[in-house]
């Protein structure tokens, strides 16, 4: 139900037109302007909800702002569920938007990044950036499961209701199959380390309490379907709320200096600390020296002599 156009290198005009075609249809298009921006796009600008401009960089402060992005029920999350002030958006586009479409996200300086329109029976997205490092950090921020989610969701008109599987580790794996699904009578779960684990299904429940890693949880069982086996992927993610898991930058940067001519030495002192014994023994003897030098016995005072006369 979806085309996710990513950084196009040339856009040819029979590409464009089949593009447009699909859209009018009913299609859904996702835009991604990429490093080329507007010059590569030019045959699809009809179709996009925004008139892309010159490059430029993001402002100095890291953020992203959500303006007329779809609203999710607690059901599902919420855009302040996310740290949207840690995603950096260094480089962009400049863009105007189209009357008749909506800003989903903007920057830190109110800049549009996320762009939405209408056009015939579809619908498109627009971001007018890279999803490459170089310009902004959005696909390494959790953020972006979600960003994805809402985006796909509204291009292809899904109207159901996802499954989220996210956990916080500690808390119970517990997977139920509806009544109009075939449950297993056992499933198989791999654990982040590799570990394998047999659960039961009872009353169409399989429940796993030991989620104490974080990482991936694969559940496989057989009879989804007539000879097809499934397959499930969990997420246990730390809770940072206790500050474990904080990705945040040091105070102080925990790097000691080494010199290259004397990088062995360095290294051992570093890790083992000096030697400290020939210091410390002349010290104890310095201290010896002084403790004899005061406890010496003062020296006996000197009577004055007797003065005799002496007879004549």
């Amino acid at each position: 139900s979806v085309v996710v156009l990513d950084d196009p290198r040339s856009l040819t005009a029979a590409g464009a037109a089949a593009l447009t075609r699909y859209v009018d249809e009913g299609g859904g298009l996702w835009v991604l302007a990429g490093p080329r921006g507007g010059q590569a796009l030019a045959p699809l600008e009809a179709v996009l909800p925004g008139v892309l401009g010159e490059e430029r960089l993001g402002p100095s402060e890291p953020g992203l702002r959500p303006d007329a992005a779809p609203a999710e029920g607690p059901e599902r999350y919420a855009w302040s569920d996310f740290e949207l002030a840690r995603v950096a958006l260094d480089r962009r586009w400049d863009c105007e938007p189209r009357p008749g479409s909506a800003v989903w996200f903007r920057d830190a300086a109110g800049a549009p990044v996320l762009l939405a329109g209408e056009r015939g029976r579809g619908r498109v997205l627009l971001w007018v950036s890279a999803l490459e490092v170089g310009w902004t950090n959005l696909a390494l921020k959790p953020v972006f499961a979600a960003w994805t989610d809402a985006g796909l969701r509204w291009l292809a008109r899904y109207q159901g209701r996802p499954v989220w599987r996210g956990l916080l580790v500690g808390e119970p794996l517990v997977r139920v199959w509806d009544a109009g699904e075939r449950a297993p009578a056992s499933v198989s779960l791999t654990g982040p380390g590799g570990r394998r684990t047999t659960l039961l299904v009872r009353a169409r429940r399989a429940e796993y309490l030991d989620t104490k890693e974080p990482g991936h949880y694969r559940l496989d069982w057989e009879g989804a379907a007539e000879g097809r086996a499934a397959s499930e992927t969990w997420a246990v993610n730390v809770d940072r709320s206790g500050g474990e898991g904080d990705l945040s930058p040091a105070a102080a940067v925990p790097w000691r200096p080494l010199r290259p001519a004397r990088l062995r030495e360095d290294f051992d002192a570093a890790v083992s600390g000096r030697e400290a014994r020939g210091g410390l023994l002349a010290a104890l003897a310095l201290l010896l020296l002084l403790e004899s030098f005061l406890a010496r016995p003062a020296p006996d005072e000197r009577a004055e002599p007797v003065r005799r006369p002496v007879p004549a």
